[in-house]
């Protein structure tokens, strides 16, 4: 699993803005406000009382979050209730009308991996899939590159239809559960913290490089940089802009504390 900060995409729109001769001082506020917000949404959170999809849900407010193939294979565990092991490619002696054989990319038990088989025939395929031990996650037709003397008329078997290589859980998936249960064994508290610092750095970083324009030699972009410095002054004087919360992993790591007492 993979923990990534989503774009801060402060500098890059608001350089966009000034390219096509839109100075709006509002909406610099409105967009340092909204980064600034959500991180200080979570450092204030007690992510340790969250149950487990809801400190996803919390999590990506700030971060994508990445798998990769073994955390897949310990969703389908938990979905399934099945202990998959590896992935396997499933050849099969079917073949559809139009010629083409069929074959699968499969989460496989140990058990299949033990069988050693490089074609499944129907009867085994179908028997191991009600089994839970293979579960076929991709369909592929192929012309035959070798011709299989024997030949099996195709049946439609049940494919979970996971992308694995896209190391995404969408909300809408039936995996979301299942993919909370692994980030939240995966997922250190102070971590997050240390990285919500690094994030609101970054928006601090992105402020400081737009208002710096206000010492730019070329007086267009001074007077522009001028504009954005004076909104930043006046709305962090009364009080209108959002600024990074302290972190504090003391304070965490008490009402871990507490929860593992009661």
């Amino acid at each position: 699993m993979k923990r990534v900060f989503k774009n801060i995409t402060l500098k890059e729109d608001t350089f966009n803005d000034i390219k096509s001769g839109n100075v709006d001082t509002d909406l610099f506020i409105d967009r340092i406000n909204g980064y600034v917000s959500k991180a200080n949404r979570l450092i204030n959170t007690k992510m340790e009382k969250l149950d487990d999809v809801e400190l996803l849900e919390n999590l990506e407010e700030v971060f994508d979050i990445y798998f990769d193939r073994k955390d897949f294979l310990r969703m389908f565990a938990l979905k399934y209730g099945n202990h998959y092991i590896d992935y396997m490619p499933i050849m099969t002696y079917m073949y559809d009308e139009n010629g083409n054989n069929i074959s699968y990319l499969a989460a496989v038990t140990n058990k299949v991996k033990l069988l050693d088989r490089r074609v499944f025939d129907l009867k085994t395929l179908r028997r191991l899939t009600n089994s839970g031990d293979i579960l076929l996650l991709k369909k592929n037709i192929a012309k035959p590159i070798d011709p299989i003397r024997k030949r099996e008329k195709y049946e439609a078997l049940f494919v979970d239809g996971t992308d694995i290589d896209s190391g995404i859980v969408d909300k809408s998936s039936d995996l979301y559960s299942c993919a909370a249960t692994i980030v939240r064994k995966k997922t250190i508290i102070k971590y997050v913290l240390y990285d919500l610092k690094m994030y609101i750095s970054e928006i601090n970083r992105q402020v400081k490089e737009i208002i710096a324009l206000s010492m730019s030699d070329d007086d267009e972009l001074s007077r522009i940089g001028k504009q954005y410095k004076e909104s930043y002054d006046k709305n962090s004087n009364n009080g209108t802009l959002s600024k990074g919360e302290r972190v504090s992993v003391k304070y965490h790591q008490k009402s871990n504390k507490r929860r593992r007492r009661n």
